[in-house]
């Protein structure tokens, strides 16, 4: 029996008001904004002759020492509390998830990295299918200004707690990212960056935020982390506790963590081989087995750099060999691995070709999509497009399910019959035998991606060794 999902969204949201999740703290005039302002004056004194010393509300930035220096607060968080921000905006309403609130706007932090010689890279898009933050990396280090607090500078992970490793998380840093800046009403009206202006007005984000200017170095979508993190129990201060927060590239100029990657997968007798080369490159790498593979990654993770990756199938692979090889690149895409990349206009994204299972029977779906199916049969391609309409009666909890079958005599009636067809839902459900090539299914995919962007590829005959460790390279 599948559950109305509305109805349990609002369940949900009943429940949240009732225990108090997620309710906004709006900002409030802090007693320790007189010693902001008076120490901005004296550095504004101390530098002003300096052209290396940038000096902003609430924070110094210092191209010699590469590092910017900011002030800050403690919140009244506690110990049991979700962390999803290390540092937010002075006119945020999130204290109430946050370590710490700055006295700088996210702008001024953003401004101030870039005066110290780094570039933003970019957020994390999954609508774009760009699932990880990407940029160089900054170091965090907090140091707690009053005699009543602990002592020393520390690592901001330290100061958190990672409830299922029961321990404070790695220093691994955090990406300098674009943050953007929304676009005026009118061309006379300045660009305001988006931080500034928009909810939750984030410096330093702990799961995936598009609007922040430091965001985790690993895909952490806010829905799977939250309540993951929390501050450690053992260095918990008072509220409004003064706090200096240190910003410091993670790497020497010149020295960048990040490397672009083209990765070409190709077909060979026995199973798919890979061949990596440098984005700007035009020379094909030599072509390696998947251990070969996992071996040059691994090493290119031990030398401190993080491999983002594009990946190409070349078009003479067949769905089962691309499905064998998608099982790789899935395990290999992790924090010390792989991160890859949205795919390029003619490729469909890696994930396409191992989809969610539980789609590939019409009952286990929460809505229906239009199905096209690739057969071959004595040596001929056959393909249709079937719609699946759902009818609901008063007396059953489920729909009754109809379809309606149009055959397609060449990719060419893609088009046409999707436009007579009239589906709204931008999903397209392949079902396909394994021998069928990338260069025939993409005849058929290529004229839908307009209005059907979102696609998921089922083989029609699973082959032998999925979901499990060996990979298919059997054709039925």
């Amino acid at each position: 029996m599948r559950i109305d999902r509305l109805t349990v969204a609002c369940g949900m949201l009943l429940l949240a008001s009732r225990i108090g999740w997620g309710e906004p703290e709006p900002a409030s005039p802090s007693p320790n904004q007189a010693e902001s302002d008076r120490l901005d004056k004296i550095h504004l004194a101390a530098f002003a002759t300096n052209p290396a010393v940038m000096v902003l509300p609430g924070l110094v930035a210092d191209r010699n020492r590469r590092e910017v220096r900011m002030l800050a607060e403690s919140t009244k968080i506690t110990a049991v509390d979700p962390v999803e921000f290390a540092l937010i905006a002075p006119d945020s309403d999130h204290a109430y998830e946050s370590l710490a609130v700055a006295f700088a706007k996210p702008s001024a932090v953003d401004e101030a990295l870039r005066f110290i010689g780094l570039t933003p890279g970019r957020p994390a898009t999954p609508r774009d299918l760009a699932f990880w933050p990407k940029g160089e990396r900054v170091l965090m280090s907090v140091t707690c200004l009053a005699s009543n607090g602990w002592t020393g500078t520390r690592p901001l992970e330290e100061l958190l707690w990672d409830t299922q490793a029961g321990a404070p998380p790695p220093a691994t840093g955090l990406v300098f990212v674009e943050a953007g800046q929304p676009v005026p009403p009118d061309a006379s009206a300045p660009a305001v960056f988006l931080p500034d202006v928009a909810d939750p007005n984030a410096i330093a984000s702990m799961y995936n935020e598009t609007a922040t200017v430091l965001d985790v170095p690993r895909i952490a979508p806010q829905g799977s982390v939250y309540g993951l993190q929390k501050l450690n129990p053992e260095l918990v201060l008072p509220p409004r506790t003064l706090l200096q927060f240190t910003l410091r590239p993670e790497r020497p100029a010149g020295n960048p963590r990040v490397l672009d990657l083209t990765l070409t997968v190709l077909p060979s007798p026995t199973s798919p081989m890979y061949a990596l080369t440098p984005a700007a490159g035009s020379v094909a790498g030599e072509p390696v087995s998947s251990d070969g593979l996992a071996q040059a990654v691994s090493a290119l993770v031990r030398d401190g750099r993080d491999p983002f990756v594009r990946i190409r199938f070349d078009d003479r692979l067949h769905l089962d060999e691309i499905h064998g090889a998608c099982l790789v690149l899935k395990g290999l895409e992790r924090e010390d691995g792989l991160r890859i990349e949205p795919p390029d206009a003619d490729q469909l994204f890696y994930r396409a070709f191992i989809p969610d299972e539980q789609n590939r029977r019409r009952e286990d779906r929460v809505a229906q999509p239009l199905e096209l199916r690739l057969h071959r049969a004595d040596g001929v391609l056959g393909a249709s497009l079937t719609k699946i309409d759902e009818h609901w009666r008063d007396d059953r909890p489920e729909p009754d399910l109809t379809s309606e079958d149009y055959p397609l005599a060449s990719p060419e009636d893609m088009r046409p019959t999707l436009e007579k067809i009239g589906s709204s839902m931008p999903v397209l459900l392949v079902f396909a035998t394994p021998e069928v090539t990338l260069a025939e299914l993409m005849a058929y995919v290529a004229p839908a991606r307009p209005t059907h962007s979102i696609v998921h590829i089922y083989m029609d005959s699973i082959p032998v060794g999925d979901p499990a460790t060996n990979s298919p390279t059997m054709r039925e």
